[in-house]
């Protein structure tokens, strides 16, 4: 982009906008009600391990 933006080769501003407004919407959905994110709500939680016990060392997930 920043080689774009030097060499003056850039979208035209209907483009841009017409990007902007989906994106700006995703932005302006709640978490609680975005399509996207709730089949996350329905996983199990995932538990902390602390780092002490954590059986393959002190940086890794067990699985």
């Amino acid at each position: 982009m920043r080689r774009g933006l030097k060499d003056g080769f850039t979208q035209p501003g209907l483009i841009v906008d017409e990007m902007l407004r989906p994106l700006q919407a995703a932005v302006d959905t709640p978490v609680a009600e975005d399509a996207l994110l709730k089949p996350f709500a329905s996983l199990p939680p995932v538990p902390r391990w602390p780092r002490a016990t954590c059986p393959e060392g002190k940086n890794s997930i067990p699985i």
